[in-house]
């Protein structure tokens, strides 16, 4: 789906990345977890294009798959004390 994923310097030059989001909601996803949680690690002007460009929840969910299948954490710890709806 997409053709280019482009990272923060940061998250692309770590030796190990750690992903620890949290258990909640998205309108375009039901449930984000992990994957959606990385999609921070993709520039600012970026997030907000895919979020116009991808508006259906197939196309948006893949988008999401692409990105965090470049940036592969190594760890995944999901807080699910407090869930977040919305």
């Amino acid at each position: 789906m997409i053709e280019k994923v482009y990272l923060s310097r940061i998250a692309r030059d770590s030796d190990v990345i750690i992903n620890l989001p949290k258990l909640k909601t998205h309108s375009l996803t039901v449930f984000t977890g992990g994957i959606k949680n990385m999609y921070g690690t993709i520039p600012r002007g970026y997030r907000t294009r895919f979020h116009y460009e991808y508006m259906r929840i197939e196309d948006f969910s893949q988008m999401l798959t692409d990105v965090f299948s470049v940036i592969k954490p190594h760890l995944n710890i999901m807080d699910g004390i407090i869930a977040m709806e919305g």
